[in-house]
């Protein structure tokens, strides 16, 4: 069993230092969540008009966004990661009510 005590940062600053990276962490979550879900509705859009080529380059774009700050994320430690995907997990209902509902034939 994992002790949890080594998701905390142990350098200058201790815990708090961990709890302001944290933070920082979730709220680029909800910005990555932001522009990832909500850009999901544009791509959602470009599918269904039949633009294909906008359609994938605009989904690959989504992908590659998501993994680089999830990537940078992983590389601040596993706290950043966690706080940064639970921002990404907390913002997509909100995204998606943004945008209407589930279809975005709503709008």
């Amino acid at each position: 069993m994992t002790d949890l005590s080594s998701l905390l940062p142990s350098g200058p600053g201790g815990a708090s230092a961990g709890a302001s990276a944290a933070a920082l962490a979730f709220a680029a979550g909800l910005l990555l969540g932001a522009f990832h879900f909500g850009s999901l509705w544009w791509n959602a859009r470009a599918f269904a008009e039949g633009a294909w080529l906008r359609a994938a380059a605009l989904q690959i774009l989504r992908f590659a966004v998501l993994l680089a700050a999830l990537g940078a994320l992983a590389v601040q430690g596993a706290l950043p990661l966690l706080a940064g995907g639970l921002g990404l997990v907390v913002m997509r209902p909100v995204a998606t009510r943004l945008a209407g509902g589930t279809s975005w034939t709503r709008r």
